[in-house]
C-alpha cells in the first residue's frame, strides 16, 4: 500500500487518518483518498465513489505477500454531519464526546442504538464527523440525526424545506468556484 500512495503511512498511529493520493504505475495521480490505520498492517480506505471500482481493481493488481483488499461498499455506507451544529446534533444520539475525538482520527462508537465508526477528517472543512456503519443500520441512524437536528435545522437552503445536502449537491457548489471533487473531474494527471 504504502508505494502506491505519496503520504508515510507507517507514521501513523492506530486510530489515525491521512488524506493521500493514490498513483498509478506511471506516478500519475488517480485519486485522492482517505487512508485509516485501523490497526499494524490494516488499513481501510475511504475513495470517492466515482472512482471506486478503478481503484479496488488497482489495489487488487498490487497485491504482494500475503496482503488482501476486501471491497466493502455493499457492506458499509457514510453518513457525514458537517456544520456549527454537528456537535450538539451528534450528541443527541450518540454517548461519545465527538469534541473530544482529534482531527483525523476514527474510533467506534454507536449512533441512535447502532454501531458505527466514527471519523473526523471534516473533508467539507466543517467541523463534524463521518459516520460509517453497516448499510442495513443507515435509515435508523440517519432519521435519529435528523430528528436531533430538527430544533437547529441540518439544513435550509434556497428557500426548501429543511433538510439535508447530499454530496451532490456539495460538489455542485465545488464547481461554481472552479474546484474539481475528484480527479475523474479534472482527468488524472
Amino acid at each position: 500500500l504504502q508505494l502506491l500512495v505519496t503520504q508515510d503511512l507507517a507514521a501513523l498511529e492506530p486510530g489515525q487518518a491521512i488524506c493521500s493520493p493514490m498513483l498509478n504505475s506511471r506516478g500519475w495521480i488517480m485519486d485522492e483518498m482517505i487512508f485509516y490505520r485501523l490497526e499494524p498492517g490494516r488499513f481501510r480506505l475511504v475513495v470517492n465513489a466515482a472512482n471506486g471500482d478503478k481503484i479496488f481493481s488497482w489495489l487488487k493488481s498490487r497485491l504482494r505477500g500475503g496482503a488482501a483488499v476486501e471491497d466493502l461498499r455493499e457492506k458499509v455506507g457514510t453518513v457525514a454531519l458537517q456544520g456549527p451544529a454537528a456537535a450538539d446534533i451528534f450528541s443527541k444520539v450518540s454517548p461519545l464526546a465527538l469534541k473530544g475525538v482529534p482531527r483525523y482520527h476514527v474510533v467506534t462508537s454507536t449512533v441512535a442504538e447502532k454501531p458505527v465508526w466514527i471519523a473526523r477528517t471534516g473533508y467539507t472543512g466543517e467541523d463534524g464527523c463521518e459516520i460509517f456503519a453497516a448499510v442495513e443500520d443507515l435509515p435508523v441512524i440517519w432519521k435519529g440525526l435528523l430528528q436531533a437536528g430538527q430544533p437547529r435545522y441540518l439544513l435550509h437552503l434556497l428557500g426548501e424545506e429543511p433538510g439535508a445536502l447530499g454530496l451532490g449537491h456539495a460538489q455542485g457548489a465545488l464547481e461554481l468556484l472552479g474546484l474539481c471533487a475528484h480527479a475523474r473531474q479534472g482527468g488524472e494527471l
